[in-house]
């Protein structure tokens, strides 16, 4: 069956003949981080599809308010429900690692000196 999907956009064959979330698992998608259609019909995780079908995979995504209101935010702790990346499931780096996820815009930043002050302020300055 052909799978067409998202972000970046590609397609790719998989075995037909099992569930939506059998082809998701393969494919290394949670499968609450995307729209699953077949035709004009959404597909849920449970159906089953087939060696002739074509599914097409579209990430879920949330948007603004039309009214221009503010939106309530999640409680701490609580998911946003925005989805970053493709979503797929991604690799957690054990407790001591660095992620690898990075923050800034790439570019290497200075870095003081031994026993220098970095100019970075931490605290109320008032």
């Amino acid at each position: 069956m052909k799978v067409i999907l998202r972000n970046p956009k590609r397609e790719v064959q998989v075995a037909g003949g099992r569930r939506v979330k059998d082809v998701l698992r393969e494919l290394e998608i949670i499968p609450e981080t995307v729209l699953v259609i077949r035709g004009d019909t959404l597909v849920t995780a449970d159906q089953m599809v087939t060696d002739d079908d074509t599914i097409e995979l579209r990430p879920v995504m949330s948007g603004g308010s039309v009214s221009g209101r503010a939106q309530p935010q999640p409680a701490t702790g609580e998911a946003s429900g925005e989805m970053i990346g493709d979503g797929r499931a991604q690799p957690q780096p054990a407790a001591g690692e660095a992620s690898g996820e990075m923050i800034g815009d790439g570019r290497a930043q200075p870095q003081p000196a031994a026993g220098e002050a970095s100019g970075e302020m931490i605290g109320d300055a008032s």
